[in-house]
């Protein structure tokens, strides 16, 4: 009985650490060196005198296999891409120019700023006459990115009105992600 005991054992054992094996994708070769020395060892352990029950043992090493499995299929499953978050549409373009800006607790955009699509430069607006229009003109490029017809805080407005049409299609997501 006791050989019969000992031979489930080592075969419940081999396959554990074949199925060990084959969940971290060892490469076969290094799969039979490792087993053959895993074999050379049990054999030993099997004929040594022992003061632990096998059993005991066999049974420490089997859970700590399948902790090690679990460990390991929880962090692939942790690997996966998270979903971007709505807050995480900080950039779009509008009306032919990059816009960055952030949001507050209350989840408004704020701190709207412009940049030239060439070369990245945050532009500075330049208000017309009677502060009825708004340049904006890249320093760097020396080109007139846009001349809009409202003041500065007109524009801004409208910048707001656009991020939250794009919040609201849903087209945020692919925005976020393509980036």
């Amino acid at each position: 009985m006791h050989t019969v005991l000992a031979k489930a054992l080592a075969t419940v054992l081999a396959a554990l650490l074949l199925g060990l094996l084959a969940i971290l994708r060892v490469p076969v070769f290094r799969s039979i060196e490792i087993l053959w020395s895993l074999f050379r060892l049990v054999l030993v352990w099997m004929l040594a005198p022992f003061p632990v029950p096998r059993i005991f043992v066999l049974a420490c090493l089997t859970a700590a296999l399948v902790i090690m499995t679990r460990r390991r299929r929880h962090r692939s499953l942790s690997a996966q891409p998270v979903k971007p978050s709505w807050r995480d549409y900080r950039e779009d373009v509008f009306l032919g120019l990059v816009w960055r800006w952030t949001y507050d607790s209350s989840g408004q955009p704020g701190a709207i700023c412009p940049f030239c699509p060439q070369c990245d430069l945050q532009l500075s607006p330049r208000v017309g006459a009677f502060h009825m229009s708004t340049e904006l003109r890249c320093d760097r490029c020396q080109r007139e990115r846009l001349s809009y017809d409202q003041d500065w805080p007109g524009l801004i407005a409208r910048i707001i009105l656009e991020i939250q049409r794009t919040l609201r299609s849903g087209e945020w997501e692919y925005k976020t992600r393509r980036e």
